[in-house]
This record gives C-alpha cells, structure tokens and sequence, in this order.
C-alpha cells in the first residue's frame, strides 16, 4: 500500500516496480485508480480499506513524496490491518514538542520552550539568543529561522503565524495552530543519518553531511555522501542517531536523523519515520547503488537488508536556492558541465530564454531553481571535480523583499491562490541512476 501526493511519485512506482501490485492511497485526487483519503468520514474510509484488505491481502506501507504527511494514518492502518508496526510513537513524529519530550530522555537534544500566544514571549525569562523559531506542527524544515533578540523574536512570530495559517490551507493534515517552538541554536557540522530498522535494531546505516546554511532561514544547499568524517566523529553521530529512532520508538522501516556535531558532542535536531525527502533517494542510489523505495518493499516481502559494504561513488549533491522574491533569468555554464560524465542534473526549474518569478524564504519554502550532482569513486577526486564545476555553473537573477507583516500576508495569500491554480509538476532525471 503505498502513501503518494502528487502524479510523480504514481510514475515512479510504476516505472520502477513494475512486479509489484500497488494500493495507491492520497490525499489528493490523483485519478481513478487512486483512493483518496476521506478525512471528514475517517472512520468508514478505514472500514472500507479493511474490507479490501480481507478480499486483496496488503504486505507493507511505503510512502510517496511527503511522507511525513502520513505517518499518523499509517499507523492507524498498520494496526488495523494487523501489518508490523513501523512507529511506536507517531505523534511525536509530527509533533515537535512531544518530540522533544522523547528525545530528551534519549539522546542530547536543544533546549527548548513551548509557546502558544504572543503574550509566552514577553513573559519568558532567562532566554538566551541567537535562538531558533520553528513551528510546532510538521511541515519539515519550512518557516524555521535564526533570530537574534527579542524584539526579532516577536516580529517573527507573528510573520510565521500568518504564514502557517495559508500553508495549512493546502495541506490536508497541518494544523493551523499558533504554537511554536524557541530552541537554543546550536553551533557546528551539520550530518544526517539514513537509518533502516527491523525488529528496532538498525540494519542499514548511511550518514552523510549537509552543506553550509544560510541563517536567518535553515535551508538546505547540498549534500556530501559518504560523510567526510573521521571514524571516531562518525560514531558519535551514528550512536546519536541510534538513541534517536529507539526514543521515537521506530520499529521498522527507514528512519531520517538530522545531527549536529560540535566539540565531539552530537546532538540531534529533528528525526523523522521515513526516509529523507528531494533528491535522498537518488543520491543513496548513485552512492552505494541501493533504492531506498525497493529496500523497503523488499523487506516486506521477506528480505532482510544488508549494510553496503563499500561505497560505489562519493556524491556531492548542490542545490540553488533562491531567497525572499527572485527573478532568475538565465543559467551559464551549465551546458558544459552536463557534457561530463562525473555530472548529473537532478532538477532544473529555469525553462531557457523565461525567467521565472521563485518565492524562497521566507515567503515560500518552494524555492529550488536546480540541483545537481557531481560523483566519483574517488572522494578528493569528487571534491575536486565538484569545486571545478560549482565555479562555472551561475544563475543570473535579481532579489526583492517584503518588509511589512501586513503586505507579507496580502502576498501570501496571492501567492497560496495561484499555487492552487497551477499544475502540480517536477522534473528529476534518473537517467544513469539505475
């Protein structure tokens, strides 16, 4: 049964497990041989589920795009169907204070503090800065940001309130709540972990570093994969992420761990009951030549997965982000460098001779004008080839801000109405990553 949002993630199943009989469940309506899930009536949209269970028995879950967006009625169909439970604690892993309550009884985590109204800002005591701002609810990485003082603090909070309350009307499952979370900001490297579980003992564990953020907005710019760090640092992260899934109680299945690594202490930011989202799971592809997605079909069908024993490529994965409003024009060099063999263009968002208008943070979180990868079985070599590139590769554009909370709100909701109009559409070439 597998969990998918948009006519993208129903491609690449079909194109790439062809074998295999698929339930397709969404939110979204995504054609007749889709069921869409039925939130106003979830109790009879389970029952029917169960009665097709009964005639069409189903092996596993897997999920789509977004899988985030599904942990908590998978787990409710995982145990009405009586399939292995994947998630002791779905909650906490859409909720980020309950989250942290598990975590800080696990592992080393941020400080934090829960607030729910404008007025917990004024009254907080003892609050150090810089700090995080982020959203108690879901929504991933979206609308986090730095923030240096008080009175940031309070403008922020309100910018992100308006903000959350149009995104949480195009997503079924967020929650327009005002509550949000003040986390201590955390200096350091910053790593992440792809871990697969069965019977909650970690069998796969893959751990990669994150490129260099941009703060105030935590958005990521690329990836290197296998993780340049020493073997001892290596271990720190790896057992930081360990403490991490056995705290969200992740019992099968992939789990993804976001750690920073600081004076050869690992604490974790965030963890999730699913693999890592964008290009992941191309980039474990061309690393160590697995499929995320076919591991976890597999197991459900019997197969215990293994460990790779050494990796196929270093991959250093570049993403270009556009910040605040961005008119982007045109790309240099990139023509060039799709001529490599060591080159691969994940996602190019620029059609030739058009710009096109990116709203990045903090107004949209869409905001990927292209990516790419740049891999070698070498990892100097990699790194080498990777700086050659980076340094040819240029997007023409111009950026813009909006300063007042009042028209930020007004364009956030142009911005929401014109989303709704629009196809849904993305491109990823997998040529060569088989």
């Amino acid at each position: 049964m597998a969990f998918v949002d948009d006519e993208q993630d129903l491609e690449e199943y079909r194109q790439d497990f062809p074998e295999h009989e698929f339930v397709f469940l969404s939110f979204r309506s995504l054609g007749r041989d889709v069921i869409v899930i039925d939130i106003a009536n979830l109790s009879d949209f389970l029952a029917r589920l169960k009665e097709d269970h009964l005639r069409r028995p189903v092996l596993g879950l897997v999920f789509g795009s977004t899988p985030e967006v599904y942990v908590a009625i998978a787990s409710r169909t995982a145990a009405l169907l009586g399939l292995p439970r994947f998630l002791a604690h779905p909650r906490a892993a859409r909720d980020k204070y309950a989250m942290r309550r598990r975590l800080a009884a696990f592992t080393r985590c941020p400080e934090w503090r829960l607030i729910r109204s404008a007025d917990d800002i004024s009254s907080m005591t003892g609050m150090t800065f810089p700090c995080v701002l982020k959203p108690r609810h879901g929504y991933g990485s979206m609308c986090v940001m730095k923030i240096n003082d008080a009175t940031e603090l309070v403008r922020a909070y309100a910018r992100l309130h308006a903000a959350l309350v149009i995104m949480s009307q195009n997503n079924p499952l967020a929650i327009p709540s005002s509550d949000m979370l003040v986390e201590s900001f955390l200096e350091g490297t910053e790593h992440t972990v792809e871990l697969f579980l069965s019977a909650s003992q970690p069998v796969i564990e893959i751990v990669s570093d994150k490129g260099s953020m941009a703060p105030p907005y935590f958005v990521e710019t690329g990836d290197i994969m296998p993780s340049c760090l020493a073997p001892e640092e290596r271990d720190l992260v790896l057992e930081a992420a360990r403490c991490a899934a056995r705290a969200l109680g992740v019992e099968h299945g992939w789990s993804h761990v976001e750690i920073k690594l600081h004076d050869q202490a690992a604490t974790v930011v965030e963890i999730a009951a699913r693999n890592g989202g964008g290009y992941t799971r191309d980039l474990v592809k061309l690393a160590y030549g697995l499929d995320m997605r076919r591991v976890l079909i597999d197991s459900h069908l019997g197969t215990r997965p293994t460990q790779p024993s050494v990796e196929m490529n270093t991959v250093i994965g570049q993403i270009m982000v556009a910040y605040g409003l961005t008119l982007a024009f045109t790309t240099n060099g990139l023509t060039a460098c799709k001529r490599e063999a060591c080159f691969r263009e994940v996602n190019q968002r620029l059609p030739r001779w058009v710009p096109r208008l990116f709203a990045g943070p903090p107004y949209s979180y869409d905001n990927t004008i292209m990516s790419y990868f740049v891999f070698h079985p070498n990892g100097e070599q990699a790194l080498a080839l990777f700086q050659k590139m980076k340094a040819s590769i240029k997007v023409h554009a111009i950026s813009a801000w909006i300063k007042s909370t009042f028209a930020y709100s007004i364009f956030l909701i142009v911005l929401r109405l014109r989303h709704r109009r629009q196809p849904r559409s993305r491109s990823r070439a997998r040529e060569g990553l088989a």
